[in-house]
């Protein structure tokens, strides 16, 4: 349904922007990721995307620990660790970097670079 009203938007002449956030790490998620992107690349115009986002999951410590407590069992929060980062919930550098690269290289084989922006993406020891 989503796909159908972005499409119908473009087609109207609508600028619009899409919002990949927050990236999860979910198992298979190079190829859900880019299934999902060129889907909707390939469906919409894609002169009319203005801008693209993107950034991995991240909650504020207080509002992690009750969520985690409430769902306990829930896979969001079981397959991947978690680690306290700059007061947030985040996954580790390198998952957050994967994740970032990935969705990154799958963009950019539609869209200019200069349309696409990455929100705090993690950074490894070795790109500090």
């Amino acid at each position: 349904m989503r796909l159908k009203r972005l499409q119908s938007l473009t087609r109207q002449g609508w600028p619009v922007g899409l919002r990949l956030d927050p990236l999860i790490p979910w198992p298979g998620f190079k190829a859900l990721y880019s299934e999902m992107i060129t889907r909707i690349l390939e469906t919409v115009d894609q002169a009319k995307i203005h801008s693209v986002t993107m950034g991995p999951m991240r909650l504020p410590k207080a509002m992690y620990d009750p969520i985690l407590h409430l769902f306990t069992r829930a896979p969001l929060f079981a397959l991947q660790e978690m680690e306290l980062r700059n007061k947030q919930m985040t996954y580790d550098p390198w998952t957050e970097r994967e994740m970032v690269d990935h969705v990154t290289a799958a963009i950019r084989y539609y869209l200019p670079a200069g349309k696409l922006f990455a929100k705090n993406p993690g950074s490894t020891p070795e790109s500090r």
